[in-house]
């Protein structure tokens, strides 16, 4: 699977968190890169 990330979203836990919809995408994005790490353990994905 394959899943886009736009580089805006790399900086979403920086932001201001009092707006409803920045507070969902940080957590969205703290769920889909902490499930990453979990499933891809010790590989790397890219050398």
């Amino acid at each position: 699977m394959k899943i886009y990330l736009d580089t805006c979203v790399y900086c979403r836990p920086f932001d201001d968190q009092s707006q409803d919809r920045i507070e969902k995408e940080t957590k969205a994005f703290i769920e889909i890169v902490t499930s990453i790490t979990k499933f891809m353990g010790d590989r790397r994905i890219w050398q």
